[in-house]
């Protein structure tokens, strides 16, 4: 007796509900953790800036202007961005390729294959740039609103 029956249409219906679950939940983390990393590199920077108050009075005293501050320390924000995407996608591919086989074997009973979307790798390196300028640009704007006599004037 045939208890239940599915068409292949039905099975690809129901692997891509069950596969968009798994792909909207892992959008969604990573939507949190780029906004966590966002504010800790806010963090970050305003502390650079403290730490390094005397290089930009040194700065100012020599001329330097307000633009030349604010790229200086966004610069900074946007190369510590590059490699923290640098190292989440070192990490990210071994990862995925071990989640893309237990899906696979737990959904389905077969392995995956796993394939690297360039078109998304670029992307997140375009956020992860536009979070870096985004959260380095209040700590540049206050570095680079200080004057040189009130930077001298700084004891730590």
């Amino acid at each position: 007796d045939v208890n239940y029956a599915m068409t292949i249409d039905q099975q690809r219906s129901s692997a891509e509900t069950l596969f968009s679950i798994v792909t909207n939940l892992l959008m969604s983390m990573a939507v949190l953790l780029a906004i966590v990393g966002g504010i800790g590199l806010a963090g970050t920077m305003s502390l650079n800036v403290l730490e390094r108050i005397r290089e930009v009075g040194v700065l100012r005293a020599i001329g330097a202007g307000h633009g030349a501050v604010l790229q200086v320390v966004i610069a900074e924000g946007v190369l510590i961005g590059l490699l923290s995407a640098v190292v989440g996608v070192a990490v990210a591919y071994p990862l995925g390729m071990a989640i893309g086989q237990i899906v696979g074997s737990v959904t389905m009973n077969i392995a995956l294959t796993y394939v690297v979307s360039m078109t998304g790798v670029l992307l997140w390196v375009g956020l992860v740039i536009v979070i870096s300028v985004v959260a380095s640009y209040a700590p540049a704007q206050q570095a680079a609103n200080l004057s040189v006599r009130q930077v001298l004037a700084y004891s730590e």
